[in-house]
């Protein structure tokens, strides 16, 4: 397609080219005439709309790869450091499941943009990490109290909320593929 659309800039180029060579001006409505304009957005249109489904497919490729990657790499550290023999549950769905939530357009992703970002991305860490460690509301809240600057029952009920959320989610998908 990019082939094709190169083309077309070429010849429509060169029709001007040809135009102005000839009658010495290139009025507005030569490019409407034969929807030379009009074929030519139609074709760059299209190649945008080509570029913006593969670029989408690459970014969600490489998003999956890298929780893959963390799934595997966090699975390594809880069994190599499983503090006071604690017993951890990992839930690698409720963990993509919590990353989805920070990114999408969710009521999590509504609050964490009315933050300062570093402080975003620091609730989005605690919440994170959180989830992946089996962490208790209660560690949760205090860590985002601290985070956000805000009252203890506010950040329990963030944590409570949105930890629930993601294993609930995660229970509903886990369900529905079996």
């Amino acid at each position: 397609l990019h082939d094709r659309l190169k083309i077309r800039w070429q010849k429509l180029i060169s029709e001007i080219e040809a135009q102005r060579n000839l009658t010495g001006i290139v009025p507005v409505s030569f490019l409407y005439e034969r929807s030379r304009l009009a074929t030519l957005l139609v074709d760059v249109s299209n190649e945008i709309k080509a570029m913006s489904g593969v670029l989408v497919a690459t970014v969600a490729a490489a998003q999956t790869d890298a929780v893959k990657i963390s799934e595997n790499e966090f699975q390594k550290y809880i069994q190599t450091h499983s503090a006071q023999d604690q017993i951890v549950r990992f839930s690698p769905e409720a963990t993509k499941q919590i990353i989805g939530n920070t990114q999408a357009k969710t009521p999590l992703k509504d609050l964490m943009d009315r933050l300062p970002d570093p402080v975003s991305s620091l609730v989005k860490n605690i919440l994170i990490d959180a989830v992946a460690t089996g962490a208790g509301a209660a560690q949760i809240s205090r860590e985002l109290s601290n985070a956000i600057g805000t009252g203890a029952a506010h950040a329990l009920t963030i944590s409570r909320t949105e930890t629930n959320n993601a294993f609930r989610q995660a229970s509903v998908n886990h369900y529905r593929e079996n």
